[in-house]
């Protein structure tokens, strides 16, 4: 499965697939690299498999590293997006915080009651709150925070509800209208011997249960050897492969909207600053930013890939197989090219059918990469495109040519376009097929789309009905990328 569905977005100066002969010298980088890695979704805590072993990709890379004598190093780099511990009292000045409890959402109002708690945790709630507030409270945390050591901190917000984190004034982590445990990281460099003003603003909004309220504050400690320590070892090697991931589990999204969680975008831009050429493994759920993208040379999308994915990657960056993933989704280049719902309890669908690669070629706004999208080690073509219709069926036949020297597959993808009478959105995707192409040979490519599969509804009649009219047939790699068209008339 990781085979097949790994998608390589980007490979540029065609740094994939490895070889000891260009790349004797491997760095790689992030906590998925090891048996971290998020091979699945948190399941909430509900549901674990304690009998899985995953293979790390970092295992499987340095055995092949043994066999054709390239040496593979390995530098944390990056924390990773697991909960952390929460902040001890010895880390705070006097030994703990002070929090006051308002009876509003705002803070509004006078202060209600004051405590001193030895730390900011779900934990930490007086036993009388639920009963003596109303449905709703928020909470201000104030102390002084004592870095022990100099380098990045990362904290981590864990809750139900909005928490805004404040280091001297400066906002460090904000975890937006949570519900359900999400969680949220803030990284910022701190001296040792420093004294920083912590403030954290909490409301726990319209809670969906009973009790279920409250966040906490955790923190990995700064480590000033694993910024430098990394870097260096960008520079060492002759390619780096840096892991980055997001953090989902049931009912928790990320609360970033596409951003990866933490400083891992500032991460990968300063190793790819440092390293000869880059390669970044994506391992995410959905569609991520990409502000480093111009960085680095590769990246290759392996979703939640399942505990085989040490040996399944392995072969991919290696060329024993090459990737064939194609994109499910469209990935933006900023979050504002998106549709984007409110927090309201009723929601217009003002977009209609423009949801997806639809929205994109309606809008006419370039995606950074779209939906379909997926890159071979090899280089392929499209030809001889031949459309009939036999009154019930149209059948589309094309050459699909390997041009490049790796037996590969592609994903043949048809779009129809409808007659404007319609009022379709530009183009709908209405046939694929992935086929596997030898080196330098040609196959041919059959998709067939059924008359009753054209057939769109029509809320007057409250039925399905055809449009008669030109439509026109587009076959290509992706939605945008169209190699070949044709136009038939269904009348």
């Amino acid at each position: 499965m990781v085979e097949e569905g790994a998608v390589l977005l980007k490979n540029e100066a065609d740094v994939l697939p490895l070889s000891s002969k260009q790349h004797a010298k491997i760095a790689v980088f992030g906590r998925g690299a090891t048996a971290d890695n998020q091979v699945s979704e948190n399941h909430g805590g509900f549901v674990i498999d304690s009998t899985m072993v995953v293979q790390a990709p970092l295992d499987a890379l340095a055995r092949r590293g043994e066999t054709e004598g390239i040496a593979v190093r390995y530098s944390e780099a990056y924390p990773g997006t697991d909960q952390f511990p929460t902040i001890p009292a010895s880390m705070f000045k006097n030994g703990g915080v002070n929090v006051s409890y308002f009876k509003t959402t705002d803070f509004a109002g006078p202060v209600n009651t004051t405590e001193f708690v030895p730390n900011i945790t779900m934990a930490s709630y007086p036993s009388s709150l639920w009963q003596a507030y109303p449905d709703v409270f928020s909470a201000v945390y104030e102390g002084v925070f004592l870095p022990n050591t100099t380098g990045t901190y990362h904290f981590f917000m864990f809750g139900q509800g909005t928490a805004l984190l404040y280091l001297d004034g400066k906002l460090v982590a904000n975890m937006s209208y949570a519900n359900f445990g999400n969680c949220v990281q803030g990284a910022v460099h701190l001296e040792a011997g420093s004294e920083v003003k912590l403030t954290l603003e909490y409301d726990m909004g319209y809670s969906l249960s009973t009790g279920a309220y409250g966040v906490s504050l955790g923190v990995d400690v700064g480590n000033q050897t694993r910024d430098s320590s990394a870097e260096e070892l960008a520079a060492w090697a002759d390619v780096s492969i840096i892991f980055a991931s997001d953090r989902l589990s049931e009912g928790a999204d990320s609360g970033l909207g596409l951003s990866l969680p933490g400083d891992q975008d500032a991460v990968i831009s300063r190793l790819a600053s440092k390293s000869k050429q880059t390669i970044v493994v994506l391992n995410t759920n959905s569609a991520v930013l990409m502000p480093w993208l111009e960085d680095v040379e590769a990246v290759m999308e392996i979703w939640y890939p399942g505990q085989q994915v040490g040996l399944a990657l392995e072969r991919l960056l290696f060329g024993d197989v090459s990737p064939s993933g194609k994109l499910p989704m469209t990935f933006p280049a900023t979050l504002n090219d998106t549709i984007q719902i409110n927090t309201a309890i009723d929601v217009p669908y003002s977009e209609g059918l423009l949801v997806g690669y639809k929205a994109f070629d309606e809008s006419g706004v370039a995606p950074l990469f779209p939906f379909g999208h997926g890159l071979t080690y090899s280089d392929f073509g499209l030809d001889g495109l031949q459309v009939k219709f036999n009154g019930s069926d149209v059948v589309i036949t094309a050459s699909l040519s390997n041009k490049g020297v790796y037996d590969a597959k592609e994903v043949v993808q048809l779009y129809v376009g409808y007659p404007e009478t319609a009022e379709e959105p530009p183009k709908l995707l209405k046939a694929f097929s992935k086929v596997q192409v030898a080196a330098g040979s040609n196959e041919t490519v059959v998709l067939s789309v059924k008359k009753s599969d054209l057939e769109i509804w029509d809320p007057a009649t409250k039925a399905q009905k055809l449009v008669e009219g030109v439509y026109d047939l587009k076959l290509g790699f992706s939605a945008g990328d169209i190699r070949l068209e044709q136009a038939l008339t269904i009348s």
